[in-house]
Protein backbone atom coordinates (compact mmCIF):
# COMPACT_ATOMS: atom_id res chain seq x y z
CA UNK A 1 0.00 0.00 0.00
CA UNK A 2 3.01 2.19 1.33
CA UNK A 3 4.47 1.55 -2.55
CA UNK A 4 1.27 2.45 -4.06
CA UNK A 5 1.17 5.84 -2.14
CA UNK A 6 4.56 6.39 -2.85
CA UNK A 7 4.00 5.73 -7.13
CA UNK A 8 0.97 8.18 -7.30
CA UNK A 9 3.01 10.92 -5.49
CA UNK A 10 5.87 10.57 -7.47
CA UNK A 11 3.32 10.68 -10.89
CA UNK A 12 1.49 13.88 -9.44
CA UNK A 13 4.70 15.19 -8.67
CA UNK A 14 6.02 14.43 -12.24
CA UNK A 15 3.56 16.05 -13.78
CA UNK A 16 4.64 19.42 -12.16
CA UNK A 17 8.32 18.91 -13.36
CA UNK A 18 9.02 21.45 -16.12
CA UNK A 19 7.70 20.45 -19.57
CA UNK A 20 6.92 23.75 -21.02
CA UNK A 21 6.36 27.21 -19.79
CA UNK A 22 4.83 29.78 -22.18
CA UNK A 23 3.13 33.00 -21.22
CA UNK A 24 0.95 34.49 -23.52
CA UNK A 25 0.36 38.26 -24.23
CA UNK A 26 -2.72 39.77 -26.54
CA UNK A 27 -5.90 40.97 -26.19
CA UNK A 28 -9.50 39.33 -25.23
CA UNK A 29 -13.28 40.55 -25.79
CA UNK A 30 -15.84 39.51 -23.17
CA UNK A 31 -19.38 39.29 -24.84
CA UNK A 32 -21.79 38.66 -21.38
CA UNK A 33 -24.96 37.31 -21.92
CA UNK A 34 -26.51 38.24 -18.27
CA UNK A 35 -29.88 38.40 -16.22
CA UNK A 36 -30.31 40.39 -13.24
CA UNK A 37 -32.87 39.52 -11.28
CA UNK A 38 -35.19 41.76 -8.11
CA UNK A 39 -37.63 39.12 -6.83
CA UNK A 40 -39.79 38.19 -9.23
CA UNK A 41 -38.69 40.72 -11.85
CA UNK A 42 -35.54 39.84 -14.77
CA UNK A 43 -34.06 42.30 -17.17
CA UNK A 44 -31.35 41.29 -19.53
CA UNK A 45 -27.98 42.67 -19.48
CA UNK A 46 -25.49 42.30 -21.90
CA UNK A 47 -22.66 43.73 -22.50
CA UNK A 48 -19.00 44.02 -24.42
CA UNK A 49 -15.91 45.14 -24.16
CA UNK A 50 -12.01 44.94 -25.69
CA UNK A 51 -8.61 44.73 -23.52
CA UNK A 52 -5.08 43.31 -22.70
CA UNK A 53 -4.30 40.14 -21.74
CA UNK A 54 -2.46 37.93 -20.05
CA UNK A 55 -1.43 34.60 -18.64
CA UNK A 56 1.38 32.16 -17.46
CA UNK A 57 1.04 27.91 -18.61
CA UNK A 58 2.53 24.99 -17.74
CA UNK A 59 2.03 21.82 -19.70
CA UNK A 60 3.64 18.82 -17.86
CA UNK A 61 5.13 15.75 -19.90
CA UNK A 62 2.13 13.81 -19.34
CA UNK A 63 -0.20 16.85 -20.60
CA UNK A 64 -1.73 17.61 -17.54
CA UNK A 65 -1.95 21.58 -17.86
CA UNK A 66 -2.31 24.69 -15.00
CA UNK A 67 -3.08 28.55 -16.43
CA UNK A 68 -3.88 31.86 -14.24
CA UNK A 69 -4.84 34.33 -16.25
CA UNK A 70 -5.65 38.31 -16.04
CA UNK A 71 -7.38 41.09 -18.20
CA UNK A 72 -7.63 44.37 -17.98
CA UNK A 73 -10.02 46.55 -20.24
CA UNK A 74 -12.66 48.69 -21.61
CA UNK A 75 -16.17 47.47 -21.10
CA UNK A 76 -19.90 49.16 -22.47
CA UNK A 77 -23.32 48.09 -21.69
CA UNK A 78 -25.68 47.20 -25.07
CA UNK A 79 -28.74 48.25 -25.65
CA UNK A 80 -30.63 50.11 -23.15
CA UNK A 81 -27.65 50.05 -21.00
CA UNK A 82 -25.64 51.56 -24.17
CA UNK A 83 -24.66 54.45 -22.40
CA UNK A 84 -23.15 52.72 -19.50
CA UNK A 85 -18.98 52.22 -19.94
CA UNK A 86 -16.32 51.45 -17.76
CA UNK A 87 -13.76 48.79 -17.05
CA UNK A 88 -13.56 45.02 -17.06
CA UNK A 89 -10.83 43.03 -14.68
CA UNK A 90 -10.83 39.40 -15.16
CA UNK A 91 -8.64 36.89 -12.95
CA UNK A 92 -8.81 33.05 -13.04
CA UNK A 93 -6.99 29.68 -13.00
CA UNK A 94 -7.49 26.87 -15.13
CA UNK A 95 -6.86 23.04 -14.69
CA UNK A 96 -7.07 20.60 -17.42
CA UNK A 97 -5.00 18.86 -19.87
CA UNK A 98 -3.05 19.00 -23.15
CA UNK A 99 -4.01 16.44 -26.27
CA UNK A 100 -1.83 17.89 -28.24
CA UNK A 101 1.92 19.19 -27.44
CA UNK A 102 4.74 19.07 -29.10
CA UNK A 103 7.69 21.67 -30.64
CA UNK A 104 5.34 23.26 -32.75
CA UNK A 105 1.94 23.34 -31.24
CA UNK A 106 -0.03 22.47 -27.94
CA UNK A 107 -3.84 22.09 -27.84
CA UNK A 108 -5.39 22.47 -24.40
CA UNK A 109 -8.88 21.70 -22.77
CA UNK A 110 -9.14 23.90 -19.04
CA UNK A 111 -11.83 23.70 -16.76
CA UNK A 112 -11.41 27.82 -15.77
CA UNK A 113 -12.43 29.14 -12.45
CA UNK A 114 -12.44 32.66 -11.61
CA UNK A 115 -13.95 36.24 -11.16
CA UNK A 116 -14.92 39.33 -13.25
CA UNK A 117 -15.64 43.06 -11.75
CA UNK A 118 -17.04 45.41 -14.12
CA UNK A 119 -17.39 48.83 -12.92
CA UNK A 120 -19.85 51.09 -15.40
CA UNK A 121 -21.21 54.59 -15.50
CA UNK A 122 -22.33 57.69 -17.22
CA UNK A 123 -23.81 61.34 -16.71
CA UNK A 124 -26.95 62.58 -17.71
CA UNK A 125 -27.91 66.37 -17.49
CA UNK A 126 -31.36 66.71 -16.38
CA UNK A 127 -33.13 70.19 -16.92
CA UNK A 128 -36.74 71.50 -14.63
CA UNK A 129 -38.34 74.68 -14.56
CA UNK A 130 -34.79 76.35 -15.50
CA UNK A 131 -32.42 74.42 -13.64
CA UNK A 132 -30.25 71.94 -14.97
CA UNK A 133 -28.71 68.97 -12.78
CA UNK A 134 -26.20 66.33 -13.61
CA UNK A 135 -27.30 62.72 -12.54
CA UNK A 136 -24.09 60.23 -12.74
CA UNK A 137 -25.27 56.68 -13.35
CA UNK A 138 -22.93 53.67 -12.06
CA UNK A 139 -23.07 49.87 -11.86
CA UNK A 140 -20.99 47.77 -10.35
CA UNK A 141 -20.72 43.87 -10.74
CA UNK A 142 -18.83 41.27 -8.67
CA UNK A 143 -19.25 37.80 -10.20
CA UNK A 144 -17.30 34.35 -9.89
CA UNK A 145 -17.32 32.07 -13.18
CA UNK A 146 -16.61 28.50 -13.84
CA UNK A 147 -16.46 27.13 -17.56
CA UNK A 148 -14.81 25.20 -20.41
CA UNK A 149 -11.90 27.12 -22.53
CA UNK A 150 -9.94 25.97 -25.59
CA UNK A 151 -6.34 27.17 -25.86
CA UNK A 152 -4.23 27.06 -29.13
CA UNK A 153 -0.80 27.43 -29.45
CA UNK A 154 1.41 27.83 -32.63
CA UNK A 155 5.13 28.09 -32.34
CA UNK A 156 7.29 29.64 -35.26
CA UNK A 157 10.34 28.10 -33.40
CA UNK A 158 11.44 27.05 -30.08
CA UNK A 159 10.77 30.17 -28.11
CA UNK A 160 7.94 32.36 -30.26
CA UNK A 161 4.26 31.73 -31.74
CA UNK A 162 1.10 32.96 -31.27
CA UNK A 163 -2.55 31.51 -29.77
CA UNK A 164 -6.15 31.73 -29.88
CA UNK A 165 -8.37 30.55 -27.09
CA UNK A 166 -12.12 30.46 -26.69
CA UNK A 167 -14.38 30.10 -23.20
CA UNK A 168 -17.67 29.61 -22.01
CA UNK A 169 -18.20 30.85 -19.15
CA UNK A 170 -21.24 30.64 -16.45
CA UNK A 171 -21.63 33.81 -13.98
CA UNK A 172 -23.64 33.93 -10.66
CA UNK A 173 -22.68 37.23 -8.98
CA UNK A 174 -24.06 40.06 -7.17
CA UNK A 175 -24.97 43.76 -9.21
CA UNK A 176 -24.94 47.07 -7.77
CA UNK A 177 -27.46 50.11 -9.32
CA UNK A 178 -27.15 53.46 -8.71
CA UNK A 179 -27.09 57.53 -9.00
CA UNK A 180 -25.97 60.40 -7.54
CA UNK A 181 -27.61 63.38 -8.11
CA UNK A 182 -26.42 66.70 -6.72
CA UNK A 183 -25.89 64.58 -3.44
CA UNK A 184 -28.88 62.73 -3.64
CA UNK A 185 -27.96 59.19 -3.97
CA UNK A 186 -29.32 55.66 -3.84
CA UNK A 187 -28.00 52.24 -4.62
CA UNK A 188 -30.25 48.84 -5.63
CA UNK A 189 -28.68 45.35 -5.23
CA UNK A 190 -29.45 42.14 -7.56
CA UNK A 191 -28.79 38.74 -7.99
CA UNK A 192 -26.80 38.51 -11.48
CA UNK A 193 -26.62 35.33 -13.60
CA UNK A 194 -25.73 34.26 -17.27
CA UNK A 195 -23.11 33.56 -19.83
CA UNK A 196 -19.50 35.16 -21.08
CA UNK A 197 -18.19 34.16 -24.44
CA UNK A 198 -14.88 35.21 -24.41
CA UNK A 199 -12.13 34.71 -27.28
CA UNK A 200 -8.43 35.68 -26.75
CA UNK A 201 -5.38 36.00 -29.08
CA UNK A 202 -2.09 37.13 -29.31
CA UNK A 203 1.59 36.00 -28.82
CA UNK A 204 2.86 33.13 -27.29
CA UNK A 205 6.38 33.50 -26.01
CA UNK A 206 7.59 29.56 -24.45
CA UNK A 207 10.58 29.08 -22.08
Amino acid sequence: MKKLIALAAATLLSAAVFAENTFHVGAYIPINSWTIEDGDNEDDFKSGGFGGFFDFTHVADSGFSVKVNLGVGYAHGKDDLEDFKGVDFDLGVGLGGSPIHNEKMTLSIFGDLGFRIDSLGYTESVSVSGYTADIEFDLFNFNFYIGPEIAYTFRFNDHVGIFANFGILYNVGACTLGYDAEGITDDESYFLSGFTFQPKFGVAFTL
